[in-house]
């Protein structure tokens, strides 16, 4: 999520202001459709292996946002990503309330 705070400084004679402030916004609206995307996933895939997915779009885009040399590929990178954002704040919390056990939630409470 913080690429872009030490990134857009050093690539400001390759980027216009337009390109710079795209690059920032596209996380956040790859993140948007992130939960959409991931409500499908998780009934037809099941909940593991759509986080395995959803880490598989940060890696994909770590990947390529460390070997792309075209605005347009980076773009695409910053909306993948995004959508493992999203997807994985709403499908990591089901994950975990599905597998966590009742007992030590009370335990906890107890002490």
């Amino acid at each position: 999520m913080s690429w872009t705070s030490p990134t857009l400084p050093k690539l400001a004679d390759i980027l216009t202001p337009d390109q710079a402030s795209l690059i920032g916004s596209l996380y956040s609206f790859g993140a948007a459709f992130g939960p959409l995307t991931t409500a499908i996933c998780l009934d037809s895939l099941g909940r593991k292996a759509t986080l395995y997915i959803l880490g598989a779009c940060f890696l994909i885009s770590w990947i390529v946002l460390a070997t792309s040399m075209n605005i347009y590929v980076m773009y695409a990178a910053r909306i993948i990503g995004g959508l493992g954002v999203g997807g994985t704040f709403s499908s990591g919390s089901v994950f975990v309330a599905e597998f966590a056990e009742v007992r030590d939630f009370y335990f906890t409470l107890s002490t």
